[in-house]
């Protein structure tokens, strides 16, 4: 009986598979898939190798080169473009320069002609007042010349609105021409000039009128003319009396006016350059940018 049961067993084991075939054929499996695994990955750095190497540095030089020139070519478009534009905007400066220097000159033709009205009657105060005129009997004529020679001043004050544009907005640089751009500076330049002596007229003004409120009855100007009064007066030397007729007084007062005449001869000079210089600037500016 012992002998039948190790027969059955040695059957059995002859029948059962080992133990590790199992194991033995997952691993054949896993290393299956890895070896095409493997083999997908040589095709894939294959693959990428061989197109690599149809891109030779002819192709990286010419992709570089239509790159450059789109680059280049955008940039010749802005750069026309601005260029386009500051040119309009150039010939907008120049109008507009033009206008200010036409308007200044109306001015100044005008302010010449007072201002020589004025330096006449100063003239002839001066003269009374140093050369020992009687004032009780040429009263009226100092009054006249006093109210004609010191009333309100006749200044001009040049048209910065271009110019200051030109100046704080730096577009000067827009002047291409530079005849034209020498010019402005020019005419430019006699604004502080003008400036300068306008405190002058204005210090003298003020010192003759001082002086003028211990020589004169300011109530016979009567709302700072002359003409009202003097058509209702019969007689003017009585109405027109110095309330001082001191030699001394009379000499300064006359000396003050001399060195305010002065001033406004000057002032007026100023203005005769800046007039020219304007007439200079407007031919230069309709010659340079063909506005005749």
């Amino acid at each position: 009986m012992e002998d039948n049961i190790d027969d059955e067993k040695k059957e059995f084991s002859a029948n059962t598979p080992p133990e590790n075939s199992t194991e033995e054929k997952i691993s054949a499996a896993g290393a299956e898939t890895l070896n095409i695994n493997r083999e997908n990955k040589d095709m894939e750095v294959h693959h990428h190798a061989h197109h690599e190497a149809n891109k030779n540095w002819k192709s990286y030089f010419w992709e570089f080169i239509m790159l450059f020139f789109a680059v280049f070519c955008g940039f010749l478009a802005e750069y026309q473009l601005e260029h386009v534009i500051e040119h309009q905007r150039e010939k907008v400066y120049i109008h507009s320069m033009l206008e200010d220097v036409v308007t200044d000159l109306t001015n100044i033709e005008s302010a010449i002609t007072e201002n020589n009205i004025r330096i006449a009657h100063l003239d002839s105060l001066a003269d009374l007042c140093l050369n020992d005129v009687h004032a009780k009997t040429e009263g009226f004529e100092f009054y006249k010349h006093y109210i004609y020679g010191l009333y309100h001043p006749d200044f001009v004050t040049l048209t910065e609105r271009t110019t200051s544009q030109l100046k704080n907005a730096g577009g000067m640089r827009l002047i291409r021409n530079k005849l034209s751009a020498d010019h402005i500076i020019l005419y430019d330049g006699m604004t502080k000039k003008l400036s300068d002596q306008q405190a002058y007229y204005e210090l003298y003004q003020n010192s003759s009128i001082n002086l003028a409120s211990k020589i004169f009855n300011f109530q016979r100007f009567g709302m700072g003319t002359l003409g009202p009064k003097l058509e209702s007066t019969t007689d003017k030397q009585e109405y027109f009396k110095l309330i001082s007729a001191d030699k001394a007084l009379l000499t300064e007062f006359g000396n003050t006016v001399v060195m305010y005449e002065g001033v406004v001869q000057y002032y007026n000079d100023l203005l005769l350059e800046s007039k020219e210089k304007g007439k200079v600037l407007i031919a230069t500016l309709k010659k340079e940018y063909h506005l005749e």
